[in-house]
């Protein structure tokens, strides 16, 4: 469905929803595809404040500024900048939007390849404002090692480093990261988005000059190629180690990062696949585990013998994939597959009780998932058709 219409009169729509009300407390940023591919991906503002008049209703969106395939991922929080780089991954394109006044946000830029790298998929918003970005590939194939660009949020390179390693040949794709700028490091990993060769390869750099420190490969487990497909790294121990958790649902705990090593033990094996963005809330973990429609919660108060403290079970035929934590807050944010390719989801989390469930009352979806819906048809910018969201955070920043 073409019948596009203009971001500005997108923007003169979300104003009238809004109103005259007072600004909600608590906002969601959601960036979402349009499933015919027709029209271009979005970002969407979402009232999330209970409070609120407009509580779980659509507030506004812009538009990238291309028709595009895919929405895939935003950094996991919003960065206090209150700049955002969405990655539209299969199409290589990546953009900015300014969120600071997230009720109007604005696409400020876009870019695609940078200082010969290609297919860019992953954010880290450091502290002088720059973000820190995986990219797959390079070469003029895109058949060559990826690396980590730093980039202003004009899109403008300001150094760059080659992750291929003697090790592994050429053959590392970056996928994402997470800074430690307490000590100085940066741990990515490496996954092939286009699945022709399996990884298990996790990299420590310095981040104050990009040097590679070391490539690792995950060690296995009883389990085959639990290993296999590294994706998330979160800091664990008030950042002094990491967990990393591969698609085929090993954690690993990773230690010996100031030391300029890796030493990386698994620690638990969530017994299926379909593992994917994990977040870490005070001392437990949440796993998003697809194959089991679950989200999955460990208590780490010893990263180094996880337990088990709770599960949230979804009905079959929902995968849960995406998923970030509410700064301050007890709520979590769920995208995913299947059945939750129509939704966003709210859960909440209660540490002290171990306790999680969904949030019932928010969006236009009841039922045993309720949710606010992406199937709809029409959208502040345009009679576009239904949409698909990926990556999703909660406004404003944790600070």
């Amino acid at each position: 469905m073409a019948g596009r219409l203009s971001t500005l009169f997108g923007l003169c729509l979300a104003c009238a929803s809004v109103g005259a009300q007072a600004s909600p407390d608590s906002l969601l940023i959601a960036w979402l595809k349009d499933n015919d591919a027709e029209d271009p991906a979005f970002l969407a503002t979402i009232d999330a404040d209970p409070n609120s008049q407009t509580y779980g209703r659509l507030l506004t969106t812009a538009p990238a500024s291309m028709a595009l395939q895919d929405a895939h991922h935003i950094p996991h929080q919003l960065p206090n900048s209150g700049q955002i780089v969405a990655n539209a991954f299969r199409d290589g394109q990546s953009f900015f939007f300014d969120v600071e006044s997230p009720i109007l946000p604005t696409l400020t830029g876009q870019f695609e390849r940078v200082e010969g790298y290609s297919f860019p998929h992953s954010f880290a918003a450091l502290e002088n404002g720059n973000f820190l970005a995986t990219f797959q590939t390079s070469g003029e194939n895109t058949d060559q090692a990826g690396g980590l660009v730093e980039l202003t949020i004009e899109g403008e390179a300001i150094r760059h480093a080659s992750a291929a390693s003697p090790s592994v040949t050429d053959f590392v794709r970056p996928y994402s990261l997470e800074v430690f700028a307490d000590i100085d490091r940066v741990v990515s990993t490496s996954t092939d988005m286009w699945r022709t060769r399996a990884t298990q390869e996790v990299q420590l750099w310095r981040l104050s000059d990009l040097s590679l420190l070391r490539t690792v490969a995950l060690p296995g487990g009883e389990r085959r190629n639990v290993e296999q497909i590294p994706l998330e790294v979160r800091p664990v121990d008030d950042g002094a180690s990491a967990y990393v958790v591969t698609w085929n649902c090993g954690l690993y705990h990773l230690t010996g990062l100031r030391a300029g090593n890796i030493n990386a033990r698994l620690v638990w094996d969530f017994g299926a696949s379909g593992c994917a963005i994990p977040v870490r809330v005070g001392d437990h973990w949440i796993q998003a585990v697809g194959e089991s429609h679950q989200l999955v919660v460990l208590d780490i108060s010893d990263p180094a013998s996880p337990q088990l403290a709770t599960v949230l079970q979804f009905p079959g035929g929902f995968q849960p994939h995406w998923i970030a934590a509410e700064p301050g807050g007890d709520r979590i944010v769920v995208t995913g597959y299947q059945a939750f390719s129509d939704r966003i989801v709210l859960v909440r989390f209660d540490a002290a009780n171990e306790d999680i469930s969904l949030v019932s009352g928010f969006g236009d979806l009841q039922g045993e998932v309720p949710g606010f819906s992406t199937g709809r048809t029409i959208w502040p910018h345009g009679k576009t058709g239904t949409a698909t969201a990926h990556g999703v955070v909660f406004w404003p920043a944790g600070g």
